[in-house]
């Protein structure tokens, strides 16, 4: 890269920098880097595109709406992110590499993303432990679809079945043995005060965790699921065999 190339990449990152600050990102520099390194590879020169993707994020949209991808951490691959699909959030990374660590370690013969969203804990926990098979579920078609199309994207489709649903009851009992989970745990009345990409920019029953924030739990976990350990990022390790 020649000096030139250099100083106008800085300046590029600058104004993503501002945009994200603007739209009250947790992670600026994390996702500016992000954003950059996406308009480098894909050669976005027009001002027009740029200008549009530096509106949406001082809008406050996630960045990763607004590129349509998401980067699992150490794993060298992307997912697709659609627009009616929760898009990750800053805590996401960390409740991925505990997935990993755990699926690692105990190589489930069936592991369950319940709530899959588009299937980012699911497809972590499935390329951590490769002899693992999979069931995603999702209440919502779009996220199920969402899901569909990433477990495809990466070569997953035979190991993993995408479940629309709302519960677990299409589960056998005591067949699972890693559960992970990111279900909505905001009260309602607190959905106002989040970040605008997570307000005003996402399908609201993807935020929304009823009057207490725990009514998600309560209908779509049984009370006698012998959870071992409820890890606070939201992911369950559960050993039921």
């Amino acid at each position: 890269m020649n000096s030139l190339d250099s100083s106008k990449s800085r300046s590029l990152k600058d104004a993503i920098l501002d945009a994200l600050r603007a739209g009250q990102a947790e992670e600026p520099e994390e996702e500016a880097t992000f954003v950059l390194r996406y308009v480098n590879q894909h050669s976005l020169l027009d001002p027009g595109k740029i200008d549009n993707i530096l509106a949406e994020l001082a809008e406050g949209v996630s960045p990763y709406h607004v590129i349509g991808e998401y980067p699992i951490p150490g794993a060298r691959c992307t997912l697709l992110v659609p627009r009616d699909v929760m898009p990750p959030g800053s805590d996401t990374p960390g409740m991925i590499l505990a997935i990993q660590q755990v699926a690692n370690s105990c190589r489930p013969a069936l592991l369950v993303d319940i709530g899959c969203g588009m299937g980012v804990l699911g497809v972590a926990a499935l390329l951590a432990s490769p002899d693992s098979r999979g069931v995603l579920i999702d209440v919502d078609m779009a996220a199920c679809e969402a899901t569909i199309a990433n477990l495809a994207r990466l070569g997953l489709s035979n190991r993993a079945t995408v479940v629309p649903a709302d519960s677990l009851a299409c589960l056998a009992p005591n067949s699972v043995a890693l559960l992970v989970g990111n279900l909505p745990f905001v009260p309602t009345d607190h959905i106002g005060s989040l970040l605008p990409r997570f307000s005003r920019h996402v399908p609201r029953r993807a935020v929304d965790g009823g009057r207490d924030g725990l009514g998600l739990f309560r209908r779509l976990l049984p009370h006698d699921l012998p959870v071992g350990t409820r890890r606070p990022a939201g992911v369950f390790h559960m050993l039921s065999t």
